[in-house]
C-alpha cells in the first residue's frame, strides 16, 4: 500500500483538533469583522459566486468533526482562500471609494460626519483584518493536508 492509501479519511484527532481551533479563531474574526452589512453590500458588487459565502459559513459553523467532514472542511478552506484572494484583488484597492470616503470620488462621498468616521475606521482596519484572515486560511489549509 502507498502512504496516501493508508491515510485516514478523517483527520487524525490532533490534526482535527488543530483544524477546529483554527476554524474557531477564523469564526471569531469573520463574525466580528467580515460578516457585517457594510461588507455584504460591498461583496455584492464583486463577481463572486454566492455559493462561496455559503461554503464559508458552513465551514465556520463547524464545531465538531464527524467522519466524512473532511471534504466540507477542505471546500470551506478553499472558499475562504478564494474569498481572501478576490477581496485583496477587487475590494482592497478601492475600499475607500466603495465606502464613499475617498476624495477621488466626490460624487459618492458620505455627508454624515458620524458615518464618515465609522467608514474611515473600517477602511483603516480592513487591510490588517484581511491579512489576518489570509493567514488563518493558510493555516487551516495546512492543517488539512
Amino acid at each position: 500500500m502507498t502512504k496516501s492509501a493508508t491515510r485516514p479519511a478523517v483527520p487524525t484527532r490532533a490534526r482535527g483538533a488543530e483544524a477546529l481551533s483554527i476554524v474557531a479563531e477564523t469564526r471569531e474574526l469573520f463574525e466580528e469583522y467580515f460578516d457585517r452589512t457594510w461588507l455584504t453590500l460591498l461583496v455584492d458588487d464583486m463577481p463572486i459566486d454566492r455559493a462561496l459565502l455559503r461554503d464559508i459559513r458552513r465551514l465556520l459553523a463547524t464545531r465538531e468533526l464527524y467522519p466524512g467532514d473532511e471534504r466540507d472542511l477542505r471546500e470551506g478552506a478553499q472558499a475562504l482562500s478564494l474569498f481572501v484572494f478576490e477581496a485583496q484583488r477587487r475590494l482592497l484597492p478601492m475600499i475607500r471609494e466603495r465606502l464613499g470616503i475617498s476624495g477621488l470620488a466626490p460624487t459618492r462621498r458620505v455627508a454624515d460626519s458620524t458615518q464618515m468616521l465609522l467608514r474611515r475606521l473600517v477602511a483603516s482596519a480592513f487591510p490588517d483584518n484581511l491579512e489576518h484572515l489570509r493567514i488563518l486560511s493558510e493555516r487551516l489549509e495546512a492543517s488539512l493536508r
